[in-house]
């Protein structure tokens, strides 16, 4: 939830850029990109320790288990 919140108000920040555009200039366009970039370098950041992951230790063991050779999930844990 705070994650959401976080991202949330980076869409705030940039309707309000969005509407002051032109009185911004060539200025505004560069603490714009910039705070953009802080952005993405924390969702990756975040993306890679894991924050993001939804699965418990345990789906993660079990989805691991299921797969076969070459990653692909055994069909035969399924049932199919």
């Amino acid at each position: 939830a705070i994650l959401f919140i976080i991202f949330d108000l980076e869409v705030v920040f940039l309707f309000a850029w969005a509407i002051a555009v032109e009185q911004a200039g060539w200025p505004g366009f560069i603490e714009i990109s910039v705070f953009i970039f802080i952005l993405i370098v924390a969702l990756f950041y975040l993306w890679r320790i894991g924050a993001l992951d939804w699965r418990t230790e345990t789906q993660r063991r079990e989805l691991t288990e299921m797969k076969g050779p070459g990653g692909v999930v055994n069909r035969k844990a399924f049932k199919l």
